[in-house]
């Protein structure tokens, strides 16, 4: 498992600090937790570079949960519908709960 906080403004400008967590010559954890709870904002784009994240991940077997999204990054999430691509069960409000879900993740495997 990885742990990394994002902070500040998730958008177009700030997209390319995520790329290296895409490199494929990275060594994939079998899940990955993003404390979004530092983050100001997030845009399409930034919604965008975190679909992209999951899908990786879940290409090479991993999962991805995102912790204490702000209510404007939140509402994101859920109006483009990326809360359902996830798995709302993935979207916990702070690191309590991504440490409960990562426990019951590691019961079962991660689509």
């Amino acid at each position: 498992m990885e742990v990394f906080r994002v902070s500040g403004s998730l958008f177009f400008g700030a997209v390319s600090k995520m790329e290296g967590l895409l490199d494929p010559k990275r060594e994939t954890k079998k899940l990955m937790v993003l404390d979004l709870s530092g983050v100001l904002n997030i845009d399409t784009t930034g919604l965008e570079a975190l679909e992209t994240l999951h899908a990786v991940l879940a290409k090479r077997g991993s999962g991805l949960i995102l912790s204490g999204a702000p209510e404007q990054s939140a509402s994101l999430i859920r109006r483009s519908g990326f809360r359902e691509t996830i798995g709302a069960e993935n979207i916990v409000v702070n690191m309590a709960h991504a440490r409960k879900r990562i426990n019951e993740a590691n019961a079962i495997p991660v689509p």
